[in-house]
């Protein structure tokens, strides 16, 4: 279903001075203030200064101007022609991992699907919102923005009651797990493939919560570099990634592929031993490398022959509730190269693929439980300029307030390495802490 159209009106923009410790309060008020919209979508770096790459603080786009929705075969085409009408333009939203199969005609997904979001979804907002260390800027086509100013400088937050939400069910019980990891490493042996992704859902039935209190208070957990917060009317995505799929800034594209998670522990010294541990395990160097160069071909693909290159090999990088050995590519576009161009050549990110690309995608299909939907996809926006930054779905709670369904996916590279039961606790380690979140509301 495509969106509708209308004609655009003169934006306004104001720009407001602040210091740094008002940042997280008039981000959460706007925040607060935008949720009473039935569309919007905040990205928040959550001052995240490890990331080298990062040009806002926070991001908020709110109201709809013009929007398109679509999944299929022609999503791609319909994704197209919402781009050339809103030329120079920002734009916020997702793109569903099942977008996979526009891209490539020999997959498909028949999975069941019991969030029930498109495979594709991006709106022109009326008002956009930046946030930065030292300033706010706020441009608008619906409202003043000096109003907009005020509103969220004064905004009173108001409590919402969070009701029990009893324990999340398995999709997949562990001896499934263990039989599936089992197969996959036959595969593997047989060379068919040499790395997959294998997830499974986490699930609550009957859920009545409150998704912006949620969101809260796993964000406040997580404090995630790439999170957001996304609400489409009846459905709301809680993300608290800290992987970026992608981001274009002129002519360079970086991407920046996580495979490598250890836990944290409270005590310093052993939470170092950990962190080096993670850096120098062969067994995770070994699943990093191998997504380094499915995505490295991938960005060379679409870059200047002779630019793509690794800026930055097992680099580890330390989260609230994790560490994780991250690397980073980058490449060098033609002056012209928007995203249209780059997707089909990147998408989706292979570190929640495998590798060969394919092959690996038609194994999840018939081994996973459910259909990944916006799991494992990415949310982000772009500019009037056509540069971008867009995160992967990864830590990510989806809720259908219609349905009353709350779902959580996770999962891990499969290697011929790999053991059953630490891949089993290292899914359960990446959910535990939205879990947790959850339960302590």
């Amino acid at each position: 279903m495509n969106g509708i159209s209308i004609t655009f009106k003169p934006t306004t923009i104001i720009t407001h001075t602040i210091h740094f410790n008002q940042l997280l309060l008039l981000k959460e008020n706007a925040l607060q203030w935008a949720f009473s919209f039935g569309t919007c979508c905040y990205l928040d770096s959550n001052e995240y200064d490890l990331d080298a790459y990062h040009q806002v603080e926070g991001i908020l786009g709110v109201g709809i101007q013009d929007s398109v929705s679509v999944s299929g075969s022609e999503a791609l085409n319909s994704w197209k022609a919402f781009r050339t009408r809103n030329a120079n333009t920002y734009q916020f939203g997702y793109l569903g991992y099942d977008l996979k199969n526009a891209i490539e005609p020999t997959l498909s997904s028949h999975l069941p699907d019991y969030v029930g979001l498109e495979d594709l979804y991006f709106f022109v907002p009326e008002t956009v919102i930046q946030f930065y260390k030292d300033r706010v800027c706020i441009e608008s086509s619906a409202m003043d923005p000096e109003l907009i100013w005020q509103t969220i400088n004064n905004w009173k937050p108001v409590e919402h009651q969070q009701q029990a939400v009893g324990q999340f069910k398995h999709r997949t019980d562990a001896s499934t797990y263990f039989s599936d990891i089992a197969a996959l490493q036959e595969h593997l042996r047989l060379g068919s493939i040499y790395e997959i992704n294998y997830c499974q859902e986490f699930y609550l039935e009957n859920c009545q919560l409150s998704p912006l209190q949620l969101y809260q208070a796993v964000n406040e957990v997580t404090k995630a570099p790439y999170s957001a917060f996304l609400k489409l009317d009846e459905k709301y995505v809680l993300c608290c990634s800290p992987e970026r799929f992608l981001q274009k800034k002129g002519s360079q594209l970086i991407a920046q592929p996580i495979k490598g998670t250890s836990k944290r522990n409270k005590d310093v010294a052993l939470d170092e031993e950990l962190k080096l541990q993670l850096q120098q395990s062969k067994k995770e160097q070994a699943e990093n490398v191998m997504i380094v160069d499915l995505m490295r071909n991938d960005m060379a693909r679409c870059g200047k022959v002779g630019t793509t290159k690794v800026e930055d090999l097992f680099g580890v990088y330390t989260f609230k509730t994790v560490h994780q050995l991250i690397s980073t590519i980058s490449t060098q576009l033609d002056s012209d190269q928007t995203i249209e161009d780059i997707l089909p050549f990147t998408f989706p990110a292979g570190s929640m693929t495998g590798a060969p690309k394919i092959s690996a995608m038609k194994l999840i299909e018939h081994y996973e439980k459910v259909k990944r939907g916006l799991f494992s996809g990415s949310i982000g926006y772009i500019t009037p300029s056509n540069d971008f930054d867009f995160n992967v779905v990864i830590r990510t709670l989806i809720y259908n307030q219609e349905r009353a369904y709350l779902s959580l996916q996770t999962g891990g590279a499969i290697t011929l390495d790999s053991t059953a039961a630490e891949e089993y606790a290292e899914s359960l380690l990446k959910a535990e802490a939205l879990m947790n979140a959850l339960n302590g509301l």
